[in-house]
């Protein structure tokens, strides 16, 4: 990152537009490739960005050919692309929403995708990033990893044969999921061991997530000293913290699921909450934050693959109570095996193609042991180029997160 660009605002953009904006200029730069300055070239903000309260939803978007616009056109005629790249990564409208479905998550028909009819395979924060470079020369995002495009390829363990008890219960899930796939029935023997095996056949190495609490009906039914979990984990790349169901409903309870995979001989520095379950980006980042974690792997949709954040790359989530950037780092979840429907095969190259069209990745991927053996698992196989880049998501985060200190957002 040796190229320097500075941001100038206009006297009457008012404090906390410019903060705002400067945390999307600045995470513009970590995925450009810039060095926030003051003594390089500079671009000019005299604003566009709308104050609302956060109780008030989105507006709906005007449109600037295809792409919607939630702070309106400037009297260019143009799009703020700064204030749009800001809307999708904050998930600012999402704080307005009082509904939740049945597991007690944001439903998606109230999210910006669902309430506007908005293309979840369309990295929108990611567009914009590619016209706002455009405007100032197009010299397009440089990747850590020149040449290639970089994913977290990640798993999370939902099922060990440890006993009669867990394998009766793994039936009757995947009964469930076999009607929700339209996929034949298959009795899951270790589906885990045979994934991992296949895995270092292709040479790729992944992360893989444990629940390390059993609270809730919802919940793993394996124990984290259970011998096969043991000998399975001893074999896995990077161990991460699957938090439990109910993780999120007490203070600190995540931090306890941190430490319980610690005191189990596993130092985990990231995760992914089970069934995607969380309230708004302020309640899940400061748990996380509070457990000493580097990275999560959470936001992304439960029902449809696609960029929830509208980003096709990694960011430290936006804080409307600091109104500044978390110290975590977010690999946004670009595609859940279980979500796949219709033309599966194709749906995912057109997730990849857009992350390699507008950067050069930084988001997750994830396809759980249990699936393998049906067609949605057997696509895992087919969807790596030869110009990907699959890690454990702690190596790409190790690799990221220099380029956000520079750019002043991380530690």
């Amino acid at each position: 990152m040796n190229r320097e660009l500075q941001l100038a605002f206009s006297n009457d953009v008012e404090p906390l537009v410019r903060r705002r904006i400067d945390y999307a200029f600045r995470v513009f730069c970590a995925v450009y490739g810039f060095t926030p300055s003051t003594d390089g070239p500079t671009l000019k903000y005299a604003g566009g960005y709308r104050l609302r309260p956060q109780s008030s939803p989105a507006p709906a978007p005007s449109w600037f050919g295809s792409f919607p616009c939630f702070h309106g056109l400037g009297k260019n005629g143009r799009p703020d692309w700064l204030a749009e790249i800001f809307e999708w990564l904050s998930a600012a409208h999402e704080f307005s929403i009082e509904k939740v479905d049945s597991v007690g998550r944001i439903p998606y028909v109230e999210t910006l995708h669902g309430r506007y009819g908005l293309d979840p395979l369309v990295p929108y924060a990611a567009i914009a990033m590619h016209e706002l470079d455009e405007e100032i020369g197009g010299t397009g995002p440089l990747s850590p990893w020149p040449g290639a495009c970089v994913f977290a390829t990640t798993h999370d363990l939902d099922f060990l044969p440890a006993s009669l008890l867990s394998v009766a219960h793994r039936f009757v899930k995947d009964l469930g999921l076999a009607l929700f796939l339209r996929s034949p029935l298959s009795i899951k023997r270790d589906t885990a061991r045979r994934l991992l095996e296949r895995e270092r056949e292709h040479g790729i190495r992944s992360s893989w997530y444990v629940i390390a609490r059993r609270g809730h009906r919802r919940d793993a039914t394996y124990r984290l000293r259970d011998r096969k979990v043991c000998e399975l984990l001893a074999q896995v790349a990077e161990v991460g913290v699957h938090g439990s169901y109910t993780s999120l409903e007490t203070k600190g309870r995540l931090a306890g699921e941190y430490r319980t995979l610690d005191e189990a001989g596993y130092s985990a520095v990231g995760g992914r909450q089970h069934w995607l379950r969380y309230r708004n980006t302020e309640s899940l980042m400061e748990e996380v934050c509070l457990a000493g974690g580097r990275y999560d792997c959470t936001f992304g949709y439960a029902t449809r693959p696609g960029f929830r954040n509208g980003a096709c790359f990694p960011f430290p989530p936006y804080s409307f109570v600091t109104e500044s950037a978390f110290p975590v780092l977010e690999l946004p979840l670009m595609i859940m095996d279980v979500t796949l429907n219709g033309d599966a095969l194709a749906i995912c190259r057109e997730l990849f193609s857009q992350a390699r069209e507008f950067g050069w990745g930084g988001t997750s991927i994830l396809w759980h042991d249990t699936t393998f053996g049906t067609e949605v698992g057997e696509i895992y196989w087919q969807i790596k180029e030869a110009n990907d880049l699959w890690m454990p998501a702690c190596e790409l985060v190790e690799t990221i997160w220099p380029r956000y200190t520079t750019a002043g957002l991380l530690p």
